[in-house]
C-alpha cells in the first residue's frame, strides 16, 4: 500500500507486495540485520549432511532488501537453531527469497527449483489453493494437537476454504491509524480519544482537509487500493459480509454493504479520503491522519521519528463495532514435495514455535504471527527504535486478537471473482457509480461465476474419479534446489 491519489484518479498503484520489495526505509532495518545473531554470516548456499533430508522454504522478510547478506544471516539463524537440534533434517533458506508464487508453480510443474514451503501474500494463497499446489493443513494440526488460536482469528479464517485450512500466519500487521498530532494543534482541533466513532472520525477528517502554512492537507487514507482484498473489513465495520460461509456465494448487497461503501465513497468524493496507506504523505504533510500496516513500522519510525509531533491510534468504531485490515501473509505446505513429514515439521517451527519469530522481530521488527509474542514484540521494537518509544504501538496487537479481518477468497474462480469485484468497487470509491447499483453488479455477477464455476469443477472431478491417476506425475521429481 502505498501514498498516491485513489481509483478516481487513474494513476496506477503499487501493490503491498511491490511496495514491500521496494524495500522503502530499509536503512534502519538493514542495519538491524547486519549485526545478525552472534554477528557471524555463514554461507549462502548450504548442503544437506550426513543424509539429513533437505527442506526449503521460503523466508517471510518484511522491511529489508533481499540480498546474499541477509540470506546468509538468515541461514545462519535456522542452522544454529533448527537444524542443531533437528539431525534427521535439513532446513535451508530459499536462495530466491520470499514470494513469487507464479516462479514457483512454474518450477513446481517442471518438478525442479521448487520450495517445500511457500510464502506468499494477497491473492496468492488463491493461486496456490485452487491450482493444488498447497496441502490442506488440517491432519497435521490435529496430528501435533496444534490450536489454530495460537494465532489471529481474522488471519486463520482468511486462509481457510471450505472446511479445509491451506497456509499459517508468517507474520501479523493489521492496520491501525497514524496521525499527525502537531497538524491538529496548528488547526486547533483536539486529538481524537482511541473510542472514536466513524462520524466523529469523518467529522475530524473533513476539519483536517484544508490549507496549513499553504500547504494542502488532506484527511485520511484509508486501505482500499486493492479494493477485493480490503473490502472484507469495511462490510463487518457496518456489520455485513461479504460472503456466505461456504465462500460459494456473495452477500455482499445488503443495507449494511451499501451503508458501508456509502461512507467510503462519501468521503472520497468530496476530496476529504483517498485509497493507500501513506507513511510519507504524513512526514510530508500533505495528510493528517493515515491507516498503516504492520509492514510500515519501520517507515515510520525513519521518516516521522521525532521530526513530528504524532502518535497512533485504532480505527474508529464504525456502527458494527471496530474493523480493520488484516494481512494474510502465510506459509504453506507444497503438495509436490518429497517430504510431507519433515516438510510439515520446519513448517510448525516457522509458525508455532517462537524461536524464528523472535529473531525476526529482533532483526527486521517484523510483528509476529503468534499472539503470545506480541508485548514482547513491542519491547523489542520500542529497544531498537528509540523514535517510537512512547507510541501506541499497542493498537497493533488490540487488532490482531481480535478485529483485524483478513481477505476471504471465493471458494470457486476466486481470481476471476475478485477482478469482478475490483472494477465494480474502484467505480463506487471514485464515485462513478452508487453503492447500490456497483453491490449489486458484484453480487449478481460473482453468484453467476461461481455456480458456473462449481458445476465445471464437479464435472472435472467426476471425469477424475472416472479415469483415476496416481497422483501428479512430478511428485516423484527431486526437489531441485
Amino acid at each position: 500500500m502505498v501514498d498516491g491519489p485513489g481509483p478516481a484518479s487513474g494513476t496506477r498503484r503499487l501493490t503491498r507486495r511491490r511496495t514491500l520489495e521496494r524495500a522503502a526505509s530499509g536503512a534502519l532495518a538493514t542495519g538491524l540485520l547486519a549485526a545478525g545473531p552472534g554477528g557471524r554470516v555463514a554461507a549462502a548456499s548450504p548442503q544437506a549432511r550426513g543424509g539429513a533430508v533437505q527442506v526449503v522454504f521460503m523466508p517471510n522478510n518484511q522491511g529489508v532488501g533481499w540480498n546474499r547478506t541477509t540470506l546468509a544471516l538468515y541461514q545462519d539463524f535456522v542452522d544454529s537453531t533448527f537444524n542443531a537440534s533437528t539431525p534427521g533434517i535439513r532446513a535451508v533458506v530459499y536462495p530466491g527469497g520470499p514470494g513469487n508464487v507464479q516462479a514457483q508453480v512454474i518450477a513446481s510443474a517442471a518438478g525442479s527449483g521448487y520450495a517445500d514451503i511457500y510464502e506468499g501474500c494477497c491473492n496468492d494463497i488463491s493461486t496456490l489453493q485452487t491450482g493444488g499446489w498447497i496441502l490442506p493443513l488440517d491432519p497435521y494440526l490435529k496430528q501435533d494437537n496444534v490450536s489454530t488460536s495460537l494465532w489471529s482469528p481474522g488471519h486463520v479464517a482468511a486462509l481457510t476454504t471450505g472446511n479445509s485450512l491451506f497456509g499459517l500466519p508468517s507474520y501479523d500487521g493489521p492496520g491501525v491509524i497514524a496521525y499527525r498530532q502537531d497538524i491538529l494543534d496548528a488547526l486547533g482541533l483536539a486529538y481524537p480519544d482511541p473510542s472514536w466513532t466513524a462520524a466523529e472520525a469523518a467529522a475530524l477528517w473533513q476539519s483536517c482537509t484544508t490549507k496549513v502554512s499553504g500547504q494542502k492537507v488532506q484527511g485520511v487514507a484509508v486501505i482500499f487500493d486493492e479494493a477485493s482484498t480490503t473490502w472484507q473489513y469495511w462490510l463487518k465495520g457496518w456489520g455485513g459480509e461479504v460472503m456466505n460461509a461456504a465462500h460459494d456465494r456473495c452477500t455482499a448487497d445488503s443495507a449494511a454493504g451499501v451503508a458501508a461503501l456509502g461512507y467510503l465513497a462519501g468521503l472520497a468524493t468530496a476530496g476529504v479520503m483517498q485509497s493507500g496507506s501513506g507513511v510519507s504523505s504524513l512526514a510530508s504533510g500533505s495528510l493528517a491522519f493515515s491507516m498503516c500496516g504492520g509492514w510500515q513500522v519501520v517507515d515510520m519510525a525513519t521518516q516521522l521519528g521525532t521530526k513530528y509531533k504524532w502518535d497512533i491510534l485504532p480505527v474508529p468504531t464504525w456502527p458494527a463495532g471496530k474493523a480493520t485490515f488484516g494481512n494474510i501473509d502465510f506459509y504453506a505446505l507444497s503438495s509436490v514435495t518429497r517430504h510431507v513429514a519433515e516438510a510439515w515439521q520446519v513448517l510448525q517451527w516457522l509458525t508455532a514455535e517462537p524461536a524464528w519469530q523472535r529473531f525476526q522481530m529482533k532483526s527486521t521488527l517484523v510483528e509476529p504471527c503468534l499472539l503470545s509474542l506480541w508485548d514482547e514484540w513491542q519491547a523489542t521494537v520500542v529497544a531498537a527504535a528509540p523514535p517510537l518509544r512512547g507510541k501506541a504501538l499497542q493498537w497493533y496487537k488490540d487488532a490482531a486478537l481480535g478485529y483485524a479481518y483478513g481477505t476471504l477468497h471465493f471458494a470457486y474462480a476466486p481470481l476471476q471473482a475478485a477482478a469482478i469485484a475490483d472494477a465494480a468497487l474502484d467505480g463506487i470509491f471514485a464515485g462513478k457509480v452508487t453503492p447500490q447499483v456497483g453491490l449489486g453488479q458484484i453480487q449478481t455477477q460473482v453468484n453467476a461465476l461461481e455456480a458456473v464455476a462449481a458445476q465445471e469443477q464437479a464435472a472435472g472431478t467426476a471425469l477424475q474419479k472416472r479415469f483415476p491417476t496416481t497422483g501428479p506425475a512430478i511428485a516423484a521429481v527431486p526437489n531441485g534446489i
